[in-house]
């Protein structure tokens, strides 16, 4: 089996398991195949947006409630699904922010019905999440 010269990945992994630190082509490899993957994640979340708004019926009366909701169901969803670990703290933000507006608005009509489950369902799997299960 032959090693890959410098200027490859698998060259700059066999520099950082030898405790070496890695030559500018090899750390260049590196980047570039993080860049790589990174777009390719990217593509991958634009195409999944794309699918949802084609979907989506196109309807011009905006139910802030209902947007509210299925905003808390986006950001239930990115968090279940095994985030990068640098998100997790903007997505837990912005789903306390959510729930603080769909109480707002709850408390503006009066009315409160399936935001009680959601919050419950949020906060056993957060809890769940925080204890490793």
């Amino acid at each position: 089996m032959d090693l890959q010269e410098c200027g490859t990945f698998a060259a700059y992994r066999r520099h950082l398991k030898a405790n070496e630190a890695p030559c500018d082509p090899c750390k260049e490899a590196a980047r570039r195949q993080k860049s790589e993957r990174d777009a390719k994640k990217r593509a991958e979340s634009g195409e999944a947006v794309g699918v949802a708004l084609r979907l989506e019926p196109t309807d011009d009366a905006v139910d802030a409630l209902e947007e509210a909701r299925d905003n808390l169901r986006i950001i239930r969803a990115a968090l279940k699904s095994n985030p990068p670990h640098n998100t997790i703290a903007a997505l837990t933000k912005r789903r306390e922010e959510v729930v603080d507006r769909i109480k707002a608005i709850e408390a503006d009509s009066g009315g409160v019905d399936e935001i009680d489950a959601i919050i419950s369902d949020l906060a056993g799997w957060s809890s769940s999440r925080a204890s490793g299960a």
